[in-house]
């Protein structure tokens, strides 16, 4: 195993038990562009909201110039 898998095996145990990270740890993780959040399984309830949220209605914007009209309006 390579030394930052093993890094992130470490950091990504302490973080089930702590939730907390050191600055240390922060820095290592921004650096490789990983959080040990991003390995968590997502729970039931986040499921079931994104199941709902994927039936809902969608815009497709034609550009990027009509998104920026429309957040504008505030819608």
């Amino acid at each position: 195993m390579d030394k930052i898998a093993e890094e992130k095996r470490r950091i990504y145990k302490k973080y089930l038990k702590t939730k907390r990270l050191t600055k240390k740890e922060n820095e290592f993780c921004d650096k490789i562009d990983w959080h040990p959040v991003d390995d968590l399984p997502l729970t039931e309830e986040f499921k079931k909201e994104l199941k709902k949220l994927r039936k809902g209605k969608f815009h497709k914007y034609s550009s990027i110039k009509e998104l920026r009209e429309d957040i504008e309006k505030g819608k």
